[in-house]
C-alpha cells in the first residue's frame, strides 16, 4: 500500500475491513482460483482503477497505518498494563 500499488488479499475479516475502509484493492476467497484469476484480470484491464486504488492505499498508510498512530496505541497499552 505504501508503494501506491493496489492490493489483492485473502478475504479474512481484518483484511476485509482494511480494504473496505481504505478502498485500496480487493479481497478474494483464497481457495477460489477462478475468483483470484478474474479479479487479477479485472485489475490488469483497468489501469485507471488500479492507479486510484494504489493512491488510496498510500493515503491510508500516511493517515492511519503508520508508526505514529501505532506508537500512541502501544504507549497507551503499556501504561494500562503497568498500572
Amino acid at each position: 500500500m505504501s508503494a501506491s500499488i493496489p492490493v489483492l488479499v485473502s478475504n479474512f475479516e481484518l483484511w476485509n475491513s482494511i480494504i473496505e475502509e481504505s478502498k485500496c484493492g480487493f479481497s478474494v476467497d483464497p481457495f477460489s482460483l477462478t475468483e483470484i484469476e478474474n479479479t487479477l484480470r479485472f485489475m490488469l484491464d483497468d489501469k485507471e482503477l488500479c492507479e486510484n486504488l494504489g493512491n488510496a492505499g498510500k493515503m491510508a498508510v500516511l493517515k492511519n497505518y503508520n508508526w505514529k498512530n501505532e506508537e500512541e496505541k502501544l504507549v497507551q497499552f503499556y501504561q494500562k498494563i503497568i498500572r
